[in-house]
This record gives structure tokens, C-alpha cells and sequence, in this order.
């Protein structure tokens, strides 16, 4: 696997730290997700970010980030920022749920990870064949995390 540190945050402070080594079997319902972003990254074949924070955010606060950087004034479920070696994800637990409402919080925050980390990595959805692309990898990422981690509700 390739090295990561993770540090999962709420925008308004820390819920877990780790640096190098996640914990599969940890209580939290955040702390697990660490482990997605270095899957993901070993799928693809990308070494590029080496450090990975992920947030969590209201749905105001998203909606005031996505309008600040994307220019749309609507919360989102996820947002992906780069800068050399360091990723940052902001996640919407109140949109992760609302889009995918037949899933367990798990399940849909994991799709939700693996998504915002194939941003991280340069994928996008600007046109219908980025978009089949990334659909693709997405769901070829989820069903190799859920072989590693198991299909366990959370």
C-alpha cells in the first residue's frame, strides 16, 4: 500500500488523526474512511498526494465553499482541492445521504470518498466520456474496497 498521512476533520475541528496506519476495525464511523483515499490511489496507480486531509461540513458551510470556489450556490457533497502533495476532501454528510438514500452511511461515504479522491488524482466529469470514465473507476474502486473491508453496515 502506498504511505498516507490522513487527518479527518469537522471544518471545526479535529475528530482523528493518524499518520501511516488506520485502524479498520475502529469504532468511529469517520476513522475507517482514512484508508480509502490510499486504496484508491494504489487502484489508479497515482503517488502524486501524499498527504490527505478530509473534512466534514455543514450544509452551509458547503454551500458557501462551493459558491466561494465553484461558483454555484448550492451545497455539494463533495469538494476536492490540490496543491503539490497535499489533498484536502470537504464532505457533506447531510448530501452524501440525500444522494445516495438506498445506501448505509458507510457505503455512501465511502462512494463519496472514492469520488473526491479520483479528483485528487486528476479524474473529472467535465464531458459524457471523462464522466464514463470516472463512473467506471469508481465503481471498480468500490467493489475492490468492499472485498478488502467487507460489506458491513455503518
Amino acid at each position: 500500500m502506498y504511505q498516507y498521512a490522513v487527518a479527518i476533520t469537522s471544518l471545526s475541528g479535529l475528530l482523528y488523526n493518524t499518520y501511516m496506519k488506520i485502524d479498520l476495525n475502529a469504532p468511529t464511523r469517520y476513522r475507517w474512511c482514512g484508508v480509502i483515499v490510499p486504496l484508491t490511489a494504489e487502484y489508479v496507480k497515482n503517488q502524486s498526494i501524499t498527504f490527505v486531509e478530509i473534512h466534514f461540513a455543514s450544509l452551509r458551510e458547503m454551500r458557501k465553499l462551493n459558491s466561494r470556489w465553484r461558483s454555484k450556490n448550492y451545497a455539494t457533497d463533495v469538494l476536492a482541492f490540490t496543491s503539490e502533495e497535499v489533498g484536502s476532501l470537504i464532505v457533506c454528510e447531510s448530501k452524501i445521504m440525500e444522494k445516495n438514500p438506498d445506501l448505509t452511511f458507510r457505503d455512501a461515504l465511502m462512494k463519496t470518498v472514492i469520488h473526491g479522491s479520483l479528483h485528487l488524482f486528476g479524474y473529472d466529469h467535465q464531458d459524457d466520456t471523462e464522466a464514463q470514465e470516472m463512473e467506471k473507476l469508481e465503481a471498480e474502486v468500490y467493489e475492490m474496497i468492499c472485498g478488502k473491508l467487507g460489506r458491513v453496515g455503518g
